[in-house]
């Protein structure tokens, strides 16, 4: 897992993610990157409270059904990341905040 120092500057998160925009609505909301260790395709998923709570797909050449699988795969709670994460360590990383 990769863990940075949030918040990052714009700088880092542009190398990282291309352009990204947080607004009022991510206050109090952990945003998890799951990104492809084959293709470097990503889908950032949020948590609120420990709870999944939805995802964001911003990679146009990623399907939306493919993105959903990915959602649906990741677990609901935010404590069994790093579990999942060790299973699926050979095809899939995650850029989580820094705790």
């Amino acid at each position: 897992m990769i863990r940075t120092e949030f918040p990052t500057n714009r700088a880092e998160l542009k190398e990282q993610f291309g352009y990204l925009s947080f607004q009022c609505t991510f206050i109090n909301t952990d945003v998890v990157v799951v990104r492809s260790r084959r293709t470097y395709k990503y889908v950032l998923i949020t948590y609120c409270c420990g709870r999944k709570t939805g995802f964001i797909c911003e990679d146009e050449t990623l399907q939306w059904e493919k993105a959903f699988e990915i959602f649906k795969e990741v677990p609901s709670n935010y404590n069994d990341l790093d579990q999942w994460e060790t299973q699926n360590e050979e095809r899939l990383e995650l850029l989580v905040p820094n705790t």
